[in-house]
């Protein structure tokens, strides 16, 4: 188990659910916002005695992170303390910790560590190699560090797992081609409807999640694309980024694309053959109610070849109401659904993963060697000071003494202290070295508990 000694025994530990262990109806109640784990990381820190917290929540997960006591994690209850920690962001009532209790998974030491570099790499992603969980897993540490949860061991947790997914992704075929969830989406459009060009577009949301599944949609050459977004600016930007993107460049002719505000989205949905949703809205967006309405806006054409119509819903809480995929000619799909489809090029990325785990494993072991070394700095902290008191008692006790002026002249006595000084920092330095080699043979606690005993019980 990793962990740090110092005046206390901690512990690293990972806690939460993901789209393995839990389906996306307990998913999305997990789902918190930033504002609110901005708000709440600095209290539950402090009501549950963690020394470093930070959270991951996406669409795929909601997990809690940090550094607690020895005591935090031989407790008998351990996931019933941490089960509650989690519920304490709001993502659910208290009543539910037994449904969030057989969903999650608990992790300590260097399972959490693993994992967490698994994560930053993509490997435990829905669409392994995607490139989104690299944004969202530095955002999860700026929170941290924002809200003053993150300490020492975290934040170098989050650099070296970060420096890990980029040795991955430039050194493996883990990341080559398209891999998001949006392009997923879009692959499961062009599996549904063999000839995606002569589909009518709408894609609600502005944000990057839509703005890659907007992109992956141009490659088709849709007949028509429209951007809906609340903000009408936002969607705006965005459909003028997507008329110079380098994807409609390639076009012979180019694709209607047109921004719009929420209130034309019944009229757009009504003659949309695929409608992809994709915002950070905790709500939903498109209801049966909507679609009801949109079905009375569809146009003449549309009516006379009823064709059904396609909604993908990628957004975390789930922006379109399951209700719709009850009403005739809607075909509805979420991120869950989404499985089979990346199934056929997940295949392809697994044959890398053997060269991905190495470097991860590599790369934990790197952090391992630094967190076992950090063990010993107390001791040598202890040391240090115990030299540096020791000289200044000495030199203390002889400048004390009647020294004629011909024995020591005006000045010297200053730089006597600063050879002492030097000479505790380079006894210091040498003890150091000892202890990092002990370390690196597992020796390491044990030396610096020695070593502090020793010093502690002569000064």
């Amino acid at each position: 188990m990793i962990s740090m000694t110092g005046t206390t025994e901690s512990v690293i530990f990972c806690f939460g659910a993901n789209h393995r262990s839990a389906d996306i109806s307990l998913r999305e109640k997990l789902f918190a916002g930033e504002d609110i784990i901005l708000e709440r990381l600095p209290q539950i820190k402090a009501r549950f005695g963690f020394s470093e917290l930070a959270t991951l929540s996406t669409c795929n997960r909601f997990e809690i992170f940090g550094v607690g006591s020895r005591a935090h994690a031989t407790h008998p209850d351990f996931v019933g303390n941490l089960t509650s920690a989690l519920l304490s962001f709001d993502v659910m009532g208290q009543e539910s910790a037994e449904q969030v209790r057989q969903a999650a998974y608990s992790l300590t030491g260097r399972d959490a560590v693993r994992h967490l570099f698994s994560v930053a790499a993509s490997l435990d992603s829905l669409v392994i190699g995607e490139t989104q969980i690299t944004g969202q897993f530095k955002r999860a540490f700026a929170m941290a560090e924002d809200a003053q949860t993150l300490g020492p061991v975290l934040a170098r947790l989050g650099q070296d797992a970060l420096a890990a997914s980029k040795k991955v992704r430039n050194q493996t075929a883990i990341g080559r081609g398209r891999v998001s969830i949006g392009h997923a989406a879009v692959e499961l459009v062009k599996k549904i409807f063999n000839d995606p060009a002569t589909k009518n577009f709408v894609v609600i949301g502005a944000g990057e999640m839509a703005e890659v599944t907007a992109r992956c949609v141009l490659q088709y050459n849709p007949k028509s694309m429209h951007i809906v977004n609340r903000s009408l600016n936002r969607a705006q930007e965005l459909t003028g980024r997507l008329q110079g993107a380098k994807e409609i460049q390639k076009l012979q002719v180019a694709p209607v694309i047109h921004a719009a505000a929420l209130d034309h989205l019944a009229e757009l949905i009504g003659n949309a053959d695929v409608v992809i949703c994709a915002t950070g809205a905790p709500h939903h967006v498109v209801t049966k109610a909507l679609v009801a309405t949109s079905k009375q806006c569809k146009s003449s054409r549309r009516l006379h070849r009823a064709q059904p119509m396609l909604m993908v819903d990628i957004g975390m809480p789930r922006n379109i109401d399951p209700a719709c995929g009850y009403l005739d000619d809607i075909y509805l799909f979420d991120i869950d659904d989404l499985k089979q489809v990346v199934e056929g090029n997940r295949q392809d990325r697994l044959r890398a993963v053997d060269d991905a785990t190495k470097i991860i494993d590599e790369s934990v072991n790197s952090y391992e060697r630094w967190l076992a070394h950090m063990t010993v700095a107390p001791a040598l902290q202890q040391f240090n000071k115990h030299l540096a008191e020791l000289f200044h008692r000495e030199a203390e006790k002889i400048f004390g003494k009647k020294i004629s002026r011909n024995e020591i002249c005006d000045g010297q006595s200053d730089q006597i202290c600063k050879l002492l000084d030097i000479l505790a920092s380079r006894l210091t330095a040498d003890a150091g070295r000892g202890l990092r080699s002990l370390v690196d043979e597992g020796k390491g606690p044990d030396a610096a508990a020695l070593l502090s005993r020793i010093f502690k019980e002569n000064s």
